[in-house]
C-alpha cells in the first residue's frame, strides 16, 4: 500500500511541476527601445535606454523601467477585462499604508483622478506615484492611456496599445524632456 501512495504523490508532484514549467513557457516579453529620432532629452539622468513588458498568460503584465542602475517595477493584473496596476500606498516617511489598484489599461473610455498619501515629492521619478490625473480612450484602432502628474504637469506618461494590451509605445515627458520608446520586434 505504501508503493502506491509513494507512486500517486510522485505522479501528482511530476503533475504539478509540468503545469508550472507549462505557464513558465507561456510567458512572453519584449522590449521597448528609446527612440532617438522622436525624442528630445535635456536630461541626461532622465531617459531609460530601454523598458521590458513581461506578459504571463495575458492575466498579468510587469512593466520594468531602469533608473540610476536599478529596474523600477510596475504590476498590473487582468480584472473585470481592464489591467490594473498594484500600488503600494505609502507616505512620505516610507511607512506602507496599504495597496490600490488603480486601472491603467482599457478597452474602455474613462476618466479619473487618484489621490496619493504623498505630500512632497523630492524627485521627479516620484511623479508616478503621487497624485495622478488618468484619461483611457480608443483612438482609432488603438488605445491610450495617459497618466498626468497633477503636482508637476509636465510630467506625463502616455501608452499606446492595442485590445490585447500589447503595448506598441510609450511616450515620457517632463520640463523639456520628450522620450519615446517604441517596440522592437
Amino acid at each position: 500500500m505504501k508503493t502506491y501512495n509513494n507512486i500517486i504523490l510522485s505522479i501528482i508532484v511530476a503533475l504539478l511541476l509540468l503545469c508550472c514549467n507549462n505557464s513558465l513557457r507561456k510567458k512572453e516579453s519584449f522590449l521597448l527601445s528609446f527612440n532617438e529620432d522622436s525624442s528630445f532629452v535635456s536630461d541626461n539622468l532622465f531617459p531609460r535606454d530601454s523598458i521590458i513588458i513581461e506578459y504571463y498568460q495575458k492575466d498579468s503584465m510587469l512593466f520594468l523601467k531602469y533608473s540610476n542602475g536599478d529596474y523600477k517595477e510596475n504590476l498590473f493584473f487582468l480584472h473585470n477585462g481592464n489591467l490594473v496596476e498594484r500600488h503600494y500606498r505609502g507616505n512620505d516617511f516610507g511607512e506602507i499604508l496599504g495597496i490600490d489598484s488603480i486601472i491603467t489599461f482599457s478597452t474602455k473610455d474613462t476618466s479619473f483622478f487618484y489621490k496619493s498619501a504623498l505630500e512632497f515629492i523630492p524627485i521627479v521619478l516620484a511623479y508616478s506615484f503621487a497624485d495622478c490625473r488618468y484619461i483611457i480612450k480608443k483612438q482609432g484602432e488603438e488605445y491610450v492611456t495617459v497618466k498626468q502628474s497633477i503636482i508637476d504637469t509636465t510630467y506625463k506618461e502616455i501608452f499606446f496599445y492595442d485590445k490585447d494590451f500589447n503595448i506598441h509605445k510609450y511616450i515620457n515627458t517632463y520640463k523639456d524632456n520628450y522620450c519615446v520608446y517604441i517596440r522592437k520586434e
